[in-house]
């Protein structure tokens, strides 16, 4: 099967219109159903201004951005002279009011970006997801042609939707997504509600008295965000791990409900093999676990060990119980290698804050995870599994608007995971633009590169064959400097310790060569590896391998 995944951008879809977050959509290098790239667009043009109020109509079932003074392959070419103005948002939307339905929501900004050849200004907008789930064109999008002839980009009462990069009258399809957005943010909007109710019942939890009647009952992963992080953060604070395992014993309980439940054979719809159902219970599956990874992260930046590897364990479990129940390993059961996935990218994306953070004992933690019914870390990873599980599922193949396809990567699905949950990124109030720069994307290269260390020297690996077998070395296909960790590690005894506990030197140095040798053969389609820079590295390498 196809996953759901394919239908999801590789960047949150957060509403901002910030510099970085221009650079990290001009690093995505393709149009996307949630992308738009525009080279120029003078919107006191008529033809321009209604094909631009078209697809601004189009986005609003799904939400999108819109880059104007790009081109099509993700260049920067600027915005033409005097072009910024008409981008200023009270301008945008004067223009945008003629053609949109009423609810529709735009947000825009220009920024000066500099990719090697200059400052150039670029346009940023934002188009929301439509409250009620579409957009209804109020007139007609009358213009005239080069010939003289009077055109329409569109009608009265028409709906229009995104297909890839371009912009169509809706299907049937679309309006099965239409429906399932808006009662997605029909549920956001009924957790929001009680947000309010359960911040008075954790108030009142803090006094001696009310401490264990309130917080296990109030504490559950329908609280919206901010609640639900608040709430969890005091509860570590005191230490209070009655309503965290009460709350992960219900998130498992909903992920088994959710993944139990035969789909039937899913159909196409949107272009992927999935059905309205099985959408729908993959963004709830996606959200139930998130509350698991919010506990994780926020176990980790406030140093709280134990609930750390609660959640870590949660995780594990669930993954666990989904191999080991055949009721479930049916083909009707088309959620269970999405669930392998989205435990995978969740805790890459919490191995990435770890590096960050330092904690190397997490990271350790993290690589050794005991997954029932994988046979233990000597057999195999949960990394290595999840990874060879959603490959033979299809699920990093993606298609691009053009109908090509290409291969996606564990790590850059981990990168959006950690983009969009802001415990996961607390060092980094606003994640940056993608690339070799990017602190997200490299932190989680580097514990892809610790995954393969750590767990080669645990199962004291003596060929390419027997690395391969717990790990795989993903981060072949990025660049940066995330080879640094092995200086480090080399350097820093208590990295060493936490990691490696009493590994010999020359295990170490095996290790350390046959990841050398794994990701120089896997990175041959790649420019990202560029091997060991460091001297000491290599000559420590030679010391003990020879």
């Amino acid at each position: 099967m196809n996953s759901t995944l394919a239908n999801e951008p590789p960047f949150a879809l957060d509403g901002a219109v910030t510099a970085a977050k221009v650079r990290e959509l001009i690093d995505v290098q393709t149009e996307l159903k949630w992308l738009d790239y525009k080279s120029e667009c003078d919107l006191n043009n008529t033809y321009d201004r209604v094909e631009f109020a078209k697809d601004s109509g189009a986005m609003c079932i799904a939400g999108g951005y819109r880059l104007v003074g790009v081109d099509n392959g993700g260049a920067v070419v600027g915005l033409t002279t005097g072009a910024a103005a008409q981008f200023d948002e009270a301008n945008l939307r004067g223009k945008l009011d003629k053609y949109l339905g009423h609810g529709y929501d735009v947000r825009s900004a220009v920024h000066a970006v500099d990719v090697g050849n200059g400052p150039r200004k670029v346009a940023i907008v934002w188009i929301a997801p439509h409250p009620e789930g579409h957009n209804v064109f109020k007139i007609n999008g009358d213009y005239t042609d080069k010939n003289g002839k009077q055109q329409a980009a569109f009608r009265v009462g028409e709906v229009y939707a995104r297909h890839g990069s371009k912009s169509e009258p809706w299907t049937q399809a679309d309006v099965t997504e239409s429906n399932r957005n808006r009662d997605a943010r029909a549920r956001d909007a009924w957790r929001a509600e009680m947000a309010e109710e359960f911040q008075k019942a954790l108030h009142a939890a803090t006094s001696a008295a009310a401490v264990t009647a309130k917080p296990a009952a109030a504490y559950t992963r329908n609280l919206d965000e901010s609640a639900f992080e608040a709430a969890t953060t005091e509860l570590l604070r005191r230490d209070d791990d009655v309503p965290v395992r009460t709350m992960f014993r219900s998130v498992q309980a909903e992920v088994r409900r959710l993944v139990g439940t035969p789909l039937g054979r899913l159909r196409d719809v949107a272009g992927s093999d999935r059905s309205a159902e099985a959408t729908v219970a993959s963004d709830e599956l996606a959200s139930a676990l998130g509350r698991i990874t919010t506990v994780a992260a926020l176990a980790l930046e406030l140093e709280r060990p134990k609930y750390f590897s609660m959640a870590c364990q949660a995780l594990a479990e669930l993954y666990g119980w989904s191999l080991q129940d055949g009721a479930v390993r049916t083909s009707a059961h088309g959620l269970v290698p999405i669930l392998w996935l989205r435990i995978a990218e969740r805790l890459y994306a919490v191995g990435g804050l770890a590096v960050r953070l330092r904690r190397w004992s997490a990271v350790r933690e993290l690589a050794l995870l005991d997954v029932p019914g994988l046979g233990g870390p000597g057999e195999r990873t949960w990394h290595r599994d999840a990874l060879t599980q959603s490959s033979r599922a299809d699920l990093f193949r993606v298609t691009k608007p053009d109908g090509s396809r290409y291969e996606g990567s564990l790590l850059m699905f981990a990168r959006g995971v950690a983009a969009g949950s802001a415990p996961l990124h607390p060092d980094l109030p606003e994640p940056t633009a993608r690339g070799a720069e990017d602190p997200l994307l490299s932190s989680i290269c580097a514990f892809d590169l610790l995954l393969a260390i750590v767990a080669g020297t645990n199962v004291d690996a003596a060929s390419t064959r027997s690395l391969f077998a717990v790990s795989y070395p993903n981060f072949t296909r990025f660049e940066g400097r995330y080879d640094i960790m092995v200086s480090q590690l080399l350097t820093d005894p208590a990295m060493r310790q936490a990691l490696l506990e009493a590994a010999p030197d020359q295990v170490l140095a095996r290790v350390l060569a046959l990841v050398e040798a794994a990701a120089s053969e896997e990175s041959k389609d790649f420019w990202g590896w560029e091997g060991y820079r460091d001297q000491n590295v290599k000559a420590f390498i030679t010391k003990y391998t020879t």
